[in-house]
C-alpha cells in the first residue's frame, strides 16, 4: 500500500513539474523586423485582421484590415510549418525580410476536412521604422 502511495505522489509531482514547463505561444512585438514578421504570421494563423493590420504602417492599416477580413471569411484555418525568417538587409530606418515556409490553408466550406499545402513559399517584406516600431510598408 505504501508503495502505491509513493508512486501516486511521484506521479503527481511529475505532472506538476512537467505541466509548469509547457511551452507558451511566444509574445512577438514590432520592436524588431523579425518580430514584426513573426507577429504578422501569428495574426494570419489566428485569422485576426486587427492584429494583422497592426503590423503595417498607419496609413495602410484600414485597407489591410478590410482586405484581411474579406480573405479570412473564406478560410476555416491557416497555418505555417518550417518557418524561416531572414533579415536580408537593415538600416536605421528600413529593412527587408525574407520568409520561407509551408502554408496550409483550409477553406471555410470544408470545415477543416480539406486543406491545400503550399510547400516552400517565399515572400519578401519591406519594413519601415516608425518610432520604436518596425512596420510593414507595401511597395508603391
Amino acid at each position: 500500500m505504501k508503495v502505491i502511495q509513493i508512486f501516486l505522489i511521484g506521479c503527481l509531482f511529475l505532472i506538476t513539474v512537467l505541466g509548469g514547463c509547457q511551452s507558451k505561444t511566444p509574445e512577438y512585438t514590432t520592436a524588431t523586423p523579425e518580430g514584426t514578421i513573426r507577429l504578422y504570421i501569428q495574426a494570419q494563423c489566428e485569422l485576426d485582421a486587427e492584429k494583422l493590420a497592426g503590423c503595417y504602417v498607419e496609413e495602410e492599416r484600414e485597407r489591410v484590415k478590410a482586405d484581411a477580413e474579406r480573405g479570412f471569411e473564406q478560410l476555416y484555418s491557416f497555418s505555417v510549418e518550417n518557418l524561416k525568417v531572414e533579415v536580408v538587409s537593415q538600416t536605421d530606418s528600413t529593412a527587408k525580410v525574407k520568409v520561407r515556409c509551408d502554408k496550409i490553408v483550409s477553406p471555410v466550406w470544408s470545415k477543416g476536412e480539406y486543406r491545400d499545402v503550399y510547400k516552400n513559399q517565399v515572400s519578401q517584406f519591406n519594413l519601415e521604422k516608425q518610432g520604436n516600431e518596425w512596420l510593414i510598408k507595401t511597395p508603391n
